[in-house]
């Protein structure tokens, strides 16, 4: 009989014990943890990159405008209709002059690019800029 029990022991020594499965289901966890930390930020980095690229074709976009007019317009959507811009994202148009990046799901928008021409016809403009953790971009 003992010669039985020795034989059955020995041939399933091949498997892990519950301690062995345990313990890599922990560190497993512990990696995803770090994983999911470390991604966590990358989309308010995506949405504060894209807030100053729209900021920097705005400004660029505006100087174009103004190098062939001699002023700056009165509306964003001039630059648009010119063909200095291909799109302005959600364009509000008069009278705020504001570019609004996308929405979140909650309706708000990710940034939000004031334009202020100054000056009868516009001779230099005000433009400010708020991205998507509620400062400047």
């Amino acid at each position: 009989m003992r010669a039985l029990i020795n034989k059955r022991r020995e041939e399933n020594e091949g498997g892990f014990t519950l301690i062995e499965l345990l313990l890599v289901i922990i560190i497993l966890g512990i990696l995803a943890a770090v994983v999911v930390f470390s991604v966590r930020g990358v989309s308010d980095r995506g949405q504060s990159s894209a807030c100053k690229t729209s900021k920097a074709t705005t400004i660029a976009s505006l100087e174009a405008y103004y190098a062939k007019n001699g002023n700056y317009p009165t509306d964003l959507a001039v630059l648009k209709t010119d063909g200095f811009v291909a799109d302005l994202p959600n364009p509000t148009g008069n009278p705020t002059n504001a570019v609004n990046g996308p929405t979140k799901s909650g309706g708000l928008f990710e940034w939000t690019i004031l334009y202020s021409p100054v000056g009868n016809p516009a001779t230099t403009y005000n433009l400010t800029t708020s991205g998507p953790s509620g400062g400047s971009c």
